[in-house]
């Protein structure tokens, strides 16, 4: 099934190739470039969310740390 197409493929595709693939194959290697591109692009857009997202919450704790002090208070009447 697969024996022939792999081995002709396994160079990678070059405009050679390109122009002399049927119109199906193209369509699959352009379907498959797209999900490359998308898949990378959406993993790199989520580690920049999440070390953004990581980064701005450990800002926000050390302030809050730094600006609440509690003090004791005694709630007994004299």
């Amino acid at each position: 099934m697969f024996g022939d197409d792999a081995t002709r493929c396994s160079n990678g595709l070059t405009a050679q190739t390109f122009r002399e693939a049927t119109p199906e194959e193209r369509v699959v290697y352009r379907r498959w470039l797209r999900g490359a591109i998308v898949l990378y692009g959406v993993l790199f857009l989520t580690s920049g969310v999440l070390a953004v997202v990581s980064y701005s919450g450990a800002g926000l704790t050390q302030i809050s740390k730094l600006s609440a002090h509690p003090t004791a208070v005694s709630r007994i009447a004299n």
